[in-house]
């Protein structure tokens, strides 16, 4: 009978094969350790925000928070309502905003609350305040002239900041909080 011929491995693939163990190892350490459960920006955010479900249309939310403006502008209805309430633990004036968004459903998809930015450290004091309570942020490349930086999605919900340049050398501060809810429709209902 014949023998297998012996499997005499070379420094090169062994030196291969331990290369992707290690590799291996390493990538079920990361997707281990980024792998995790409703945290608190979902416990934080994903009911309820101001009184408002995430599952109300606008005329639900205008009549829980009276006195805004409603627009609906390229398909997105928003209504805009004067808020000067503390957020944040920072004060906030009566000029100042809180907009909600709805998709073409009439869902609830987003809030952006803004704040006043007397100065450039008004970003620098809500990023602080928000990586205490929610952790780190995700860097964002600067988009036309926005810097914005966005923390990790949870659960389906995700927060960011924003300095929108709104001419005249002044630039409005822009906390937005979004949940995404899909709609449940059948493919004939949109005509496929």
């Amino acid at each position: 009978m014949f023998a297998s011929p012996p499997v005499i491995m070379n420094r090169w693939a062994f030196e291969r094969i331990e290369m992707k163990s290690y590799l291996l190892a390493t990538l079920v350490m990361i997707l281990s350790s980024t792998t995790v459960l409703a945290g608190q920006i979902s416990s934080t955010f994903s009911e309820s925000v101001f009184g408002v479900q995430w599952t109300d249309n606008e005329k639900v939310v205008q009549s829980k928070l009276p006195g805004g403006d409603l627009s609906n502008k390229y398909g997105y209805i928003t209504y805009k309502v004067p808020d000067g309430r503390e957020i944040l633990k920072t004060k906030r004036t009566e000029k100042d905003t809180i907009t909600f968004t709805f998709n073409s459903a009439s869902n609830l998809i987003g809030i952006g609350v803004e704040f006043p930015m007397a100065n450039a450290s008004g970003f620098g004091e809500l990023q602080n305040k928000l990586t205490t309570y929610f952790g780190q942020p995700e860097s964002v490349p600067n988009q036309s002239g926005v810097t914005m930086i966005r923390w990790p999605e949870d659960d389906g919900v995700t927060i960011s900041l924003s300095v929108i340049p709104s001419g005249f050398g002044r630039n409005t501060l822009l906390f937005g909080i979004e949940k995404q809810n899909q709609v449940n429709v059948k493919k004939e209902e949109l005509g496929f």
